[in-house]
């Protein structure tokens, strides 16, 4: 995976908005392209990690009341601890 700050306060606006359902996602630290370059993979401060479509975050940046909350609910279910 490729470290990148690509759309990086719409991943970090993502984030503070899937802390609503998933309390234990920690905050950001840097994130990466994932594999299948459609996607983020965010490395967060408490040994976790979420997957955020790129499309997605770059919604965030430009029309953040375009994402509905079952979009985020989505994204908030891919943390999982390192």
């Amino acid at each position: 995976m490729t470290e990148t700050t690509k759309y990086r306060r719409g991943v970090q606006g993502i984030l503070s908005r899937a802390k609503r359902y998933r309390r234990e996602i920690g905050n950001y630290e840097k994130h990466f392209i994932g594999n299948s370059a459609l996607d983020f993979v965010v490395s967060l401060s408490n040994n976790g990690r979420l997957n955020i479509p790129i499309e997605i975050a770059h919604d965030q940046e430009t029309q953040p009341s375009s994402i509905a909350e079952n979009i985020i609910r989505e994204i908030a279910d891919t943390f999982k601890r390192t």
